[in-house]
């Protein structure tokens, strides 16, 4: 096994959507799954647009928002270290409800 998937694994064990999961379930999820670094002022999600991903911080932070039917944005919460959104994607279609854009390299 890689290190980038021991790494993978270590975290992903973390979440409880995935801390029940055997090893080979594990193995299979980290298998699929992609590291990277993302600079400030990276969007991830585009409100609108169909999601994708479920997005792990393990440093950094993203700023949520929407856009108000008065075509203002306004900011609804962030995530961080530790943190994660966008579980829903693994098990139905959606369309995204909000954007997340990198506030902190991440």
């Amino acid at each position: 096994m890689s290190s980038n998937n021991r790494f993978v694994q270590s975290h992903l064990r973390r979440l409880p959507l995935f801390a029940r999961l055997d090893e080979e379930q594990l193995n299979a999820v980290a298998g699929i799954a992609q590291v990277g670094r993302v600079e400030p002022g990276t969007l991830l999600v585009q409100q609108g647009q169909p999601a994708q991903a479920l997005f792990l911080f393990i440093s950094g932070r993203a700023l949520l928002t929407r856009m108000a039917p008065d075509g203002v944005e306004e900011q609804i919460g962030s995530v961080g270290a530790g943190q994660y959104i966008g579980e829903e994607t693994l098990y139905m279609e959606r369309i995204e409800p909000h954007s997340l854009r990198v506030v902190e390299a991440a």
